[in-house]
């Protein structure tokens, strides 16, 4: 019978394979063991991926679903708070203001058109509201600010009235300024058209994008923005026709509130809706992962007794490797 023996340098490379074997089973099952998830699913469920692979479609559909909806109920968030305060704002202008011109003291009409300037301000900022890096009321130009700045859109207004000494005429030309197709819309708007609407699971699709074109925003800005030409200096002299003007601010700001108000209502029931959606789709997406969990997920204590069991075989060799490489022909004789 012949006895078949081994070099060094075949024990060597055999030694080495092994050890390379058994350091890539410990680095798997120290994944595995901490993950609690098989790093082969084929091999795991015996190879048929059927099911596994219909899992991740759901899953990567009904992810990309809950992200959309999640999105769309941010913007609705920030946008109905936007335009609750700017609906403060104008509720608080058009008290201020039928206060002032009641009194009849043009000190008083002062005051107040300047503050109604303040919140022209303000209201224009909060138009340029951002959220997670996108303009809110801009459409689908979410990379720009949605309106130029009060203090450029005023400039503006002055020129369109320049020549004008009537609270009448100076009305009309704050109106038509801000009239669809005016000056509002080729100047002050830097936006684009307004989003398209969020579909939702089962049908239907809501509207959460609102623009700062809408008529109840126009109409806020066109109330104000007459009360701060008055602040502007726009009818100096004439004490009768500013504290009209700043009459007809105050009643343009009070008519504007219903609009505001049914604004508020619709983006409020699209919020619901799209928020209802999101929850769903977060329910929908945690009972697929959980199956998916179960499809290839491991027991812990059998991935544990395996990677003891792996750290004995690694260190059984290196004690053994040393034992040979400590062994020569002087030591044994």
């Amino acid at each position: 019978m012949s006895l078949v023996t081994f070099g060094d340098l075949a024990q060597s490379l055999a030694g080495r394979v092994q050890s390379s074997r058994l350091r890539s089973d410990l680095s798997r099952l120290s994944t595995e063991l901490t993950t609690g998830r098989t790093q082969d699913a084929a091999r795991h469920i015996g190879g048929d991926t059927t099911a596994l692979s219909a899992l991740d479609r759901s899953l990567a559909r009904l992810t990309a679903e809950r992200t959309t909806l999640s999105e769309a109920a941010l913007q609705a968030d920030v946008t109905q708070s936007a335009i609750g305060t700017i609906s403060d704002e104008a509720a608080a202008a058009a008290s201020d203001l039928a206060a002032a011109v009641s009194s009849g003291t043009p000190r008083q009409v002062d005051l107040v058109t300047q503050e109604a300037r303040d919140r022209f301000l303000r209201i224009s900022d909060a138009l340029n509201t951002r959220v997670a890096g996108r303009s809110v009321f801009s459409g689908t130009a979410t990379d720009r600010a949605a309106v130029a700045t009060g203090s450029d859109m005023l400039a503006l207004l002055k020129t369109a009235v320049t020549g004008l000494t009537t609270a009448g005429d100076i009305s009309a030309a704050v109106d038509t300024w801000f009239a669809p197709g005016g000056g509002f819309d080729s100047s002050g708007y830097q936006g684009a058209a307004a989003r398209g609407r969020v579909p939702l699971p089962g049908g239907g699709a809501a509207q959460v994008g609102v623009t700062a074109q809408e008529p109840a925003l126009r109409e806020t800005l066109a109330g104000l923005a007459k009360a701060a030409l008055v602040a502007e200096g726009v009818l100096d002299g004439y004490s009768s026709a500013r504290s009209a003007l700043a009459s007809e601010a105050g009643a343009d700001l009070f008519n504007a509130r219903d609009s505001l108000t049914q604004l508020q209502a619709a983006l409020g029931a699209a919020q619901a809706s799209v928020t209802e959606a999101e929850a769903r789709r977060t329910t929908e997406v945690a009972a697929l992962q959980i199956s998916r969990a179960d499809l290839v997920g491991l027991d812990p204590y059998e991935t544990a007794s395996r990677l003891k069991q792996a750290e004995m075989q690694l260190d059984t060799l290196y004690a053994v490797t040393a034992r040979l490489s400590g062994l020569s022909l002087t030591r044994y004789l």
